[in-house]
């Protein structure tokens, strides 16, 4: 078994995206925008107005690999103001109805690990959470996702029932209106805009009328806002992982599981030789008692998972 592991850092409000693995030694990463022609009535300016907002949104909404950039802030710890992480998440409209989201930086530094260690048999590879990459299409919803060393493809299929309500609001440049949704055990509230009627959104959000502007928790403690609109293309999920497939229902009892007994993952792989930590070997009664391989549920998850 080979295990990545580099000294933990004070956790401090960023600027842009902290990784935190807590598998395996908590790896963390900081990542440190009058005239004398002719005057057009109004009615006539109006329909040349519309004209060519459809032609703008038609360019959005029909260009291949188009991307809305969001900003991901959440607390790690919810009774820590100061534990704020930033990062940055992509949603891919590749195709009509269909979409992924997940936070390419993350993603990217994990695929790279997977590719760049080399095993030997007979040794395992413990690396860190998985950052979720979402696959959504029209209502159905996969996920992928990690619970320890293991990695699972997560089939959901709970609906969104949102509440539209007539609140209104510009953010940006954008008018919005308010709707609010109860999912994953927190109570959200979201601002969507017509403008871009595309029914989507950040993370698994979804079923609006319009664009997902922004949408945050009423504990202000998880919060999403679209930053840019561009194009890119979505990276083909990989990394070397044998993804299980399972229900949103078994993933939970899966995650309940693994809080109950957080060594379970460990006591499956039988007796272990030799563990080496940045190329040294260390003492493997005393690492495996420290408890540092066993399960670390956040402390703040996005979704609130209990009995």
């Amino acid at each position: 078994m080979k295990i990545l592991k580099t000294p933990k850092q004070e956790i401090k409000p960023m600027t842009r995206n902290q990784l935190y693995w807590n598998y395996a030694g908590n790896y963390r990463m900081t990542l440190t925008q009058k005239s004398n022609r002719t005057l057009l009535g109004n009615s006539t300016m109006l329909r040349l107005m519309i004209i060519l907002m459809g032609i703008l949104l038609g360019g959005i909404l029909n260009a291949q690999n188009t991307r809305f950039v969001y900003q991901y802030q959440h607390l790690h710890d919810s009774l820590n103001p100061a534990s704020v992480i930033a990062e940055i998440g992509y949603l891919d409209i590749n195709e009509p109805q269909k979409s992924v989201y997940y936070d390419y930086d993350t993603y990217r530094k994990d695929s790279i690990l997977q590719s760049k260690v080399k095993l030997s048999s007979g040794e395992r590879l413990i690396s860190g959470n998985f950052t979720p990459y979402v696959e959504k299409n029209s209502s159905d919803i996969v996920y992928y996702t990690s619970l320890g060393s293991d990695s699972y493809k997560v089939a959901d299929k709970r609906p969104m029932d949102w509440k539209i309500l007539p609140d209104r609001e510009k953010i940006g440049t954008y008018d919005c209106q308010k709707a609010v949704l109860d999912f994953g055990g927190r109570k959200w509230t979201a601002w969507f805009t017509d403008e871009i009627p595309i029914p989507d959104g950040p993370y698994k959000f979804h079923g609006l009328p319009g664009l997902i502007v922004k949408i945050e928790d009423q504990s202000n403690s998880h919060k999403f806002e679209l930053i840019q609109v561009t194009q890119g293309t979505t990276p083909v999920l990989g990394g070397g992982r044998n993804f299980i497939p399972v229900s949103q229902e078994r993933y939970e009892k899966a995650y309940l599981s693994l809080v109950n007994d957080p060594n379970q993952q460990l006591n499956r792989l039988g007796k272990i030789n030799q563990i080496v930590v940045n190329g040294e070997k260390v003492d493997t009664q005393a690492f495996l008692r420290s408890g540092a391989l066993g399960f670390k549920p956040e402390i703040n998850p996005i979704e609130i998972i209990e009995p």
